[in-house]
């Protein structure tokens, strides 16, 4: 029976606060003992959802999961009031 380790796979997206700014896509993941599986800054988005999409996308390719939830920061907003900063993270067991 093989050892099963911990995985982490993050991922941050946040908005350029300057007028007009792209949101950027920042995702990782980690093993138990700290080595970079994946790590990765996306191309800028127009649109958070276009970037969660991408997300997504990794979750499925790299992941046994399906999705992943993702955490508004409401501490950062935009000039609109609306919430700039999205974490999202997760563990799961692999095969080691």
């Amino acid at each position: 029976m093989a050892k099963k380790v911990n995985n982490t796979f993050k991922a941050h997206l946040w908005k350029n606060l300057t007028k007009g700014g792209a949101w950027q896509l920042e995702i990782s993941i980690v093993d138990d003992f700290g080595n970079d599986v994946i790590d990765d800054v996306c191309s800028p988005w127009a649109n958070a959802s276009a970037a969660k999409r991408e997300a997504k996308e990794k979750v499925i390719e790299f992941t046994p999961r399906k999705s992943v939830k993702w955490i508004p920061d409401e501490s950062i907003v935009d000039a609109k009031g609306k919430v700039a900063y999205f974490k999202a993270e997760m563990t799961y067991k692999v095969d080691a």
